[in-house]
């Protein structure tokens, strides 16, 4: 829909180019070791101004969610969503799910669905993997979700959004999204092991 597309664009070029530039501040301010304070508060001024505008994407993107998961809620808007990956590509998405309610709040309901979405887009682009193992459960008062491939990996340098890794932008876009809520992110991967997505929402 011409509603998803934009929400798209948003997340894929705005929201990323925002994300790399407060990694770039993140990154300046660490190396500054200037005794000007003048100098480091216009650094911390300009990563505020970065994080405002990340939210704001966040929140324009929230308004843009996509109409199944109003309609029908999480899982069958999921299934909705694995079946285009399907007809897409030649990826089997094997798909797990236990004791998930029907309906919860919509801004968890649409993280999740974004998460994963992400997470297979990852895959599709960079993994040349054959199979997704999608896990989603409900542990006491979260949500667990996991999403793992069989294919090449990256190299990842366990810091999420370190600037000399690997780690697609759109996962540490989501990771900022997932934490957010209160939440846990991470992800594990080795070169020729896959990739394992990980996080837990409270709801």
């Amino acid at each position: 829909s011409h509603n998803r597309k934009i929400s798209m664009d948003l997340h894929d070029h705005i929201g990323q180019t925002l994300v790399t530039l407060k990694i770039d501040l993140d990154l300046i301010a660490d190396r500054v070791k200037s005794p000007d304070t003048s100098l480091k508060l216009v650094i911390e001024k300009a990563k505020a101004k970065t994080i405002q505008a990340i939210e704001d994407i966040e929140k324009i993107s929230h308004g843009l969610r996509p109409s199944m998961l109003d309609t029908l809620g999480l899982l069958p808007s999921l299934r909705d969503l694995f079946e285009e990956v399907k007809k897409q590509t030649n990826i089997e998405i094997h798909f797990f799910t236990r004791d998930i309610p029907k309906r919860f709040d919509p801004e968890k309901e649409l993280t999740i669905f974004r998460v994963v979405q992400e997470g297979l887009t990852n895959v599709i682009k960079h993994s040349r993997a054959k199979n997704c193992f999608v896990n989603l459960i409900k542990k006491d008062n979260s949500i667990v979700l996991s999403v793992e491939d069989d294919g090449v990996g990256f190299k990842a340098n366990g810091k999420l959004g370190a600037s000399k890794g690997k780690i697609p932008l759109g996962l540490i876009f989501m990771k900022e999204r997932v934490i957010q809520l209160n939440g846990e992110f991470s992800i594990e991967s080795r070169v020729g092991g896959g990739v394992h997505l990980f996080a837990e929402i409270p709801i």
